[in-house]
């Protein structure tokens, strides 16, 4: 199910700054919207500078968002940061995290 909301700030916010990333992202977006369902982000790797959506991209903030503004998403407003090794991170974190973003020690 497709959020106006999100797609608003995508388009208007995140889209113009994210420069050669822009329709990879959009592919992304469009692909979880077409599911029937909640759908759940595990993302390995985190923003490692505020601003470089040129660059690296800030997809933890463009998944956080579309968690918050999609009506179908299984965690919404709850984004968890664990220092793990990301093979083993998502397993041990559970399926949705209800608190808000944390940093936690290997």
């Amino acid at each position: 199910m497709r959020s106006p909301n999100f797609w608003s700030w995508f388009e208007g916010i995140a889209g113009p700054q994210l420069a050669h990333r822009t329709q990879g992202f959009r592919k992304v977006f469009d692909h979880l919207d077409r599911f029937d369902r909640p759908v759940g982000i595990v993302e390995t790797g985190c923003v490692r500078q505020q601003d470089n959506w040129a660059g690296d991209g800030q997809s933890t903030i463009l998944f956080d968002r579309y968690a918050e503004l999609h009506p179908r998403s299984a965690c919404s407003r709850s984004t968890a940061i664990l220092r793990r090794q990301s093979f083993a991170a998502p397993w041990s974190a559970g399926m949705c995290v209800s608190t808000p973003a944390t940093a936690s020690p290997t």
